[in-house]
């Protein structure tokens, strides 16, 4: 994963995905999605289009994004619901993948030597990024491994 998301980050100069969903040509929309639905990705005719729940806080905003964006590239002609997590939906492959994903663009090499030197747990790391725990565990071991 870090190598897709590396590849992306060196195309478009940028972690942000703000940045990377304007330079891929993805058209972002923000609305009121209602309780449950965070995002959701639509491949539609050969364009992409994000759409963000307006209700979540700038920095969910930005964690739903980059998760979306995992699944623009990815699984680009799937269409996926970024659920809230409190629904009974079981994370699927796509969900997992996209989630990973997120993490890895959220969380640069340098951010988890930072990490691991200033010794923060998993917890923490979590309340900064946004990203769940046992993809940040997974991070950590890739760049361990790397």
């Amino acid at each position: 994963m870090n190598r897709i998301v590396n590849k992306i980050v060196s195309k478009y100069h940028s972690r942000n995905p703000i940045d990377i969903a304007q330079g891929m040509n993805i058209k972002v929309a923000y609305a009121d999605l209602g309780e449950n639905v965070h995002g959701f990705y639509q491949y539609y005719k050969r364009g992409m289009v994000i759409y963000i729940n307006d209700s979540l806080d700038e920095h969910m905003q930005l964690q739903v994004l980059r998760h979306e964006i995992g699944h623009a590239v990815l699984h680009r002609k799937t269409n996926r619901i970024f659920m809230e997590r409190s629904t009974f939906q079981v994370p699927d492959k796509y969900e997992n993948e996209a989630d990973l994903f997120a993490t890895f663009l959220a969380i640069s090499d340098d951010d988890v030597c930072e990490y691991i030197s200033n010794e923060y747990t998993v917890q923490q790391i979590s309340n900064m990024t946004g990203c769940k725990e046992k993809f940040i565990e997974q991070r950590i071991r890739d760049y361990c491994e790397g």
